[in-house]
């Protein structure tokens, strides 16, 4: 016990010295619980209409100046009693010391069950008095609209107007629910939407109206899981012609380990020599790393990524002609997702889908960057704890730990190990045989689309009857929710029953919920352990909800993903299998493993954002600097001066014949086009370098540094040829019928754009795993010179494009 004190004690000085402010449990917030409660008896004796009236008299008070703070107990007293009349539920002292401290800005960690959506009410309803809007993000779209409309009634009894986002919702749908009081969104849509809202060309297509404050549901998963993917969205554009190479057909008949390697963790993969000579052979194209077969080359790399390292029905799926991409963190199709064009057009061609247009990046933001827009930031989640270093050095976020309002009855057996998947299959359906004959409800979490497939059949042929919810059916995901707590329902599901989804024992029925608890509640059973513990817990924490009673287990297998993924199943069977007997894994060391393996996963996650961040910290000022451009040009008449000053004789020519309304128009629209033309560009240039800058290291620099040095003088190179390029374009207006005649397309706002998944690790290692092991040069060059001498070209290139090429390919 002394040890594990003086453990406890250094981990607290640890926090401290690195500035941790975490707090736990209530006492210092229990005098203004006091006071809401004796507020709340006042509050009331009012009736509707009252409370209405009162929430008016709070918003007045508000957007006069009075400090929140100080309407603290007053507004939540009235939330109080519009929850207990629309919802019939009484919060409880935790849900409101939780409310207090979102509205500090703090992070609060809540268990699962614990009410999180009901005490994120209390501070949403306190900040949506100042009228600038309140934005719930959200982790799904399901989340969004379940929330938005169980707590809507609650504001809306105040008052207080509510609304929600959802994907190919139209422009002008959006732009009324993001002016509500208060709108639900996912986290992604609210990001995607503050990029195209800096793409357009008038004031009235713009959907948000303000960034007040942000409450994060699930905010591990939103600031950590998802930080990982940059925000991008891209528009179509011609797409090129490319050598007619089956790389599909090509790459498959390459053998692992002779022709192509991966790294340990599979994040990359490169041909070998013998693989580069196999090839060279096949195409009779002499050495692959000639300049003249660059594109074949990328092609090559492109298809081996798609062929070995995305999987059908894990990292993406097949639907209505279509590749879908799978999200990794949700279990959901992302819409409107892709990956960079060369991947995308692989995988393509590997399902022997229709190639679909390239596209262009246009804009982009990370998420670290996106949050950080809002004035005020607050989150919730039951799984903060584990990351609150890494929550508070990025987002400044303290957290408050607060215990559970009743005792978590859920019982979590010990994880199960098994040689192999075929085994783990057996013994999970042995356990839902157990549990279907009794009644009790299970749900089992499948790691994707492919294994809740394959467990469905295998239940299928012991005649269980059950439902499977994953990326190919998303749409009936509330009707399978809502069944998967009845009398004998087995749900199969993929992490998207995972975050923020409340499984009713009995579905409503209060004889069936009482034969349930009696049985031991919900039963929920992982069948692979996921990369980070945190997404465990969250599956686990389905059951044992608000005080009841449930249980868990994992039945894993060495030959999960895990596993294999980190390449620790033969140093397993080597060292532990002679010691064991059957089938069973019963060697404990085997769960400590299972531990390190999750630590070393999110410790690479978590070096990937860093990375991911160093990298675009000065992306993301020079971002705020194009912005500060546009809006200048967006709303300031002076857009003008330039075109006046440089080109006074056909300016003044226009004058005359359009007048200055239409001249303003069309000076604005030119400046707006050549600004996103050249960002657009810049992005590109800046993409390209990125993907090669690391072979900088080779010659003894430091590649975050060249390539911060890099995009300073691209980006000046850009800022500088703004001017030339809009005067060039304005010098070729002509008029027509009183009107202004674009030589080119008239400028406007993208009117399709679609996202990007960009795995940066990938991209950054790609071009260096296959320059390491061509045979065209010999060691020392290889290692050497090869690199580093390819990396100064295609640098040296960037530097010395002609912007206006950059307009030109933008624009084609």
């Amino acid at each position: 016990m002394q040890s594990l004190n003086v453990s406890k004690n250094i981990n607290l000085l640890y926090k401290k010295m690195n500035g941790i402010k975490t707090e736990y449990g209530m006492k210092p917030y229990q005098p203004i619980i006091t006071q809401i409660h004796q507020k709340t008896e006042e509050v009331d004796q009012l009736s509707k209409e009252e409370i209405v009236d009162y929430t008016k008299d709070l918003v007045r008070k508000a957007k006069e100046g009075t400090p929140l703070d100080d309407l603290l107990v007053d507004s939540f007293a009235a939330t109080f009693v519009a929850i207990s009349r629309v919802l019939k539920l009484e919060a409880h002292d935790e849900q409101l010391v939780a409310g207090i401290a979102l509205h500090q800005g703090k992070l609060v960690e809540m268990q699962t069950g614990e009410g999180k959506t009901l005490a994120a009410a209390f501070p949403v309803c306190l900040n949506a008095l100042i009228g600038t809007g309140v934005h719930v993000l959200t982790f799904n779209e399901y989340l969004a609209r379940r929330d938005a409309n169980w707590m809507g009634r609650v504001y809306e009894y105040m008052g207080l107007s509510v609304g929600h986002i959802q994907e190919g919702m139209s422009r002008q749908g959006k732009k009324h629910n993001y002016a509500k009081d208060i709108c639900y969104v996912t986290s992604k849509e609210a990001g995607f939407d503050f990029l195209r809202d800096g793409l357009v060309y008038g004031p009235e297509e713009k959907v948000h109206r303000g960034f007040g404050f942000a409450l994060i549901d699930e905010a591990d998963s939103i600031l950590m899981d998802e930080a990982r993917v940059p925000l991008v969205i891209a528009e179509s554009m011609q797409n090129d012609t490319l050598p007619s190479v089956d790389t599909a057909s090509l790459v498959r008949d390459l053998s692992y380990g002779q022709e192509f390697e991966t790294d340990d963790n599979f994040r990359n993969i490169f041909l070998t020599d013998e693989g580069i000579i196999y090839i060279e052979q096949r195409l009779e194209c002499g050495n692959l790393f000639h300049v003249e077969n660059i594109v074949v080359l990328t092609k090559i790399n492109h298809a081996l990524h798609a062929e070995y390292l995305l999987r059908r029905d894990v990292d993406y799926i097949v639907r209505n002609g279509r590749v879908e991409i799978v999200d990794e963190c949700t279990g959901r199709v992302a819409e409107r997702r892709r990956w960079p064009d060369g991947l995308q057009e692989a995988v393509e061609e590997k399902e022997s889908i229709e190639l679909n247009n390239k596209s262009i990046i246009i804009n982009s933001i990370t998420m670290q960057h996106f949050v950080r827009v809002y004035e005020k930031l607050a989150g919730m989640t039951a799984t903060a704890l584990a990351a609150e270093e890494e929550l508070y050095s990025l987002y400044n976020l303290p957290l408050l730990v607060l215990t559970t309002h009743s005792p978590c009855l859920r019982r979590d057996y010990p994880d199960v190990v098994y040689w192999t998947e075929e085994h783990k299959f057996k013994r999970i359906v042995q356990e839902i045989q157990i549990s279907y004959k009794m009644k009790r409800p299970v749900l089992v979490g499948t790691a994707s689309v492919s294994e809740s497939i394959k467990l469905y059949k295998s239940l299928k042929a012991v005649s269980i009857n059950c439902v499977v919810l994953n990326a190919k059916n998303d749409m009936r995901e509330a009707d399978i929710i809502a069944q998967a707590g009845m009398l004998g329902a087995v749900t199969i599901s993929t992490n998207m029953a995972g975050r923020g989804t409340d499984i009713v024992l009995g579905g409503g029925d209060e004889m069936a919920r009482k034969n349930i608890i009696d049985m031991g509640g919900l039963h929920v059973i992982g069948t692979q352990k996921h990369e980070c513990n945190r997404i465990d817990r969250q599956l686990a924490g389905r059951a044992g909800r608000q005080g009841d009673v449930g249980s868990s287990q994992f039945i894993i297998s060495l030959e999960d993903t895990l596993f294999t993924k980190y390449r620790v199943y033969d140093f397993i069977t080597t060292r532990m299998r002679k010691n064991n007997s059957g089938p069973e894994v019963i060697d404990l060391r085997i769960l400590k493993i299972v531990d390190k393996m999750q630590s070393i996963a999110e410790g690479q996650n978590w070096e990937i954002k860093k990375h991911l961040l160093r990298y675009t910290h000065m992306l993301e000022q020079q971002r705020q600097l194009v912005g500060f451009r546009r809006e200048r040009a967006f709303y300031d008449s002076n857009v003008v001066e330039l075109f006046k000053a440089e080109g006074a004789l056909q300016y003044n020519q226009l004058l005359t014949e359009v007048g200055e309304t239409k001249l303003i128009s069309a000076c604005r629209k030119i400046m707006l086009k050549t600004i996103d033309d050249s960002w657009s560009g810049f992005l590109l240039d800046v993409s390209e370098v990125k993907e090669s800058i690391h072979l900088v290291r080779l010659g003894g620099k430091e590649p975050i540094s060249e390539f911060q040095k890099i995009s300073v003088e691209l980006f000046e190179k850009m800022n500088f040829s703004i001017d030339g390029l809009a005067l060039d374009m304005f010098c070729q207006l002509k008029t027509s019928d009183g009107g202004i005649v674009f030589l080119q397309e008239e400028p406007k706002a993208p009117s399709s754009t679609w996202t990007y998944f960009v795995n940066d690790q990938f991209l950054d290692n790609e071009l260096v795993s296959s320059l390491m092991t061509s045979s065209g040069f010999s060691a020392v060059v290889a290692a050497f010179a090869g690199p580093v001498l390819l990396g100064y070209l295609m640098i040296n290139k960037f530097l010395n494009r002609d912007s206006r090429v950059v307009v030109d390919r933008t624009d084609s």
